[in-house]
């Protein structure tokens, strides 16, 4: 899929949200972390995600993968992008808050 189909940033008429956020984490960590963060049917096809449940159709797609310095820290850091057709606001909201609940990390 490319940026093109995955469409700018917003709402469309046809009941499509789509957003990104910057992340810090590799490919890897993405995807391994992925299955525990979604409910639904999901498949990966490349670089993107598509989870299909009762609620409609969640996209999720990495990319711009690449590192952040601070210092002489270097920190993996990528942009997901979101699209979900068919999502109402509180399904919307219990999706993203279980996706960053999972993916949330701490630190001590």
């Amino acid at each position: 899929m490319t940026s093109a189909e995955f469409g700018s940033e917003g709402a469309s008429a046809q009941g499509t949200l789509r957003f990104g956020r910057e992340m810090s984490l590799t490919r890897e960590d993405f995807f391994r972390t992925l299955p525990n963060a979604v409910v639904g049917d999901l498949s990966i096809e490349g670089d993107t995600a598509r989870i299909v449940d009762s609620r409609g159709v969640a996209e999720i797609r990495f990319t711009n993968p690449g590192e952040r310095r601070i210092g002489a820290l270097t920190l993996p850091v990528c942009t997901i992008e979101f699209r979900f057709t068919g999502y109402g606001q509180s399904d919307l909201d219990a999706f993203m808050e279980r996706f960053e609940t999972r993916f949330r990390r701490g630190g001590g």
